[in-house]
């Protein structure tokens, strides 16, 4: 798909994608045993889907695959401890600290321009 849109964009256009990283997510949770399941979980039933968890990573190599310039990126990772974050597991409320959603990586690169 990358590859393909490639096409569309003109010369000196931008590419900006943001997608998932689950690897800073699971450890994040490690110290919070029924939380660190569920996410578990989820990301088991991810990868038996083919669906890839670390997409987000991934797009700095895929980048460079289709003659992109490496790519810039960050990631963005909310945090919280009020109702939206601990409502799923009390062993998450009764912590007193925040955990965290799942982190997204940003990613952005120019289309080189025409020789």
């Amino acid at each position: 798909m990358l590859r393909s849109l490639t096409q569309l964009v003109r010369p000196g256009g931008i590419f900006v994608f943001q997608e998932p990283t689950w690897v800073p997510l699971l450890a994040f949770a490690a110290r919070f045993p029924l939380w660190s399941k569920l996410l578990h979980v989820i990301h088991e039933a991810f990868l038996r889907s083919s669906v890839n968890p670390e997409m987000g990573i991934a797009l700095y190599r895929m980048f460079q695959e289709v003659g992109l310039p490496t790519p810039a990126m960050h990631i963005e990772t909310p945090l919280g401890s009020d109702a939206n974050f601990t409502s799923l597991i009390w062993e998450v409320a009764a912590s007193n600290t925040v955990v965290s959603f799942v982190p997204m990586v940003g990613v952005w690169a120019r289309k080189p321009m025409s020789t």
